[in-house]
């Protein structure tokens, strides 16, 4: 994947979720909206998968990719706990 092919990947989840917003929750476009939104996501990290984590362990060293992984879960778990109080 280029890196233009995943900005206008970006591109298409910012554009469905403005969409939800703007659709009604209880309308049979909701869902189907919500289930194009998946696949793209989905899509979107099967690629980053497949190739970007393919070219990161070509270029960088075991400890920078160790570091890298720690950097990914701390983030994970911020975003968490912001998801974890907005629904308390």
């Amino acid at each position: 994947m280029t890196t233009e092919q995943a900005y206008r990947e970006q591109e298409q989840v910012k554009s469905l979720l403005t969409e939800l917003r703007n659709t009604g929750i209880v309308t049979p476009a909701f869902k189907a909206k919500m289930q194009t939104l998946n696949y793209a996501i989905q899509d979107h990290i099967d690629h980053e998968e497949r190739d970007l984590f393919a070219k990161l362990e070509e270029h960088m060293s075991d400890a920078q990719l160790v570091e890298l992984g720690k950097e990914f879960q701390l983030t994970k778990k911020r975003l968490q706990d912001t998801l974890d109080m907005t629904k308390a």
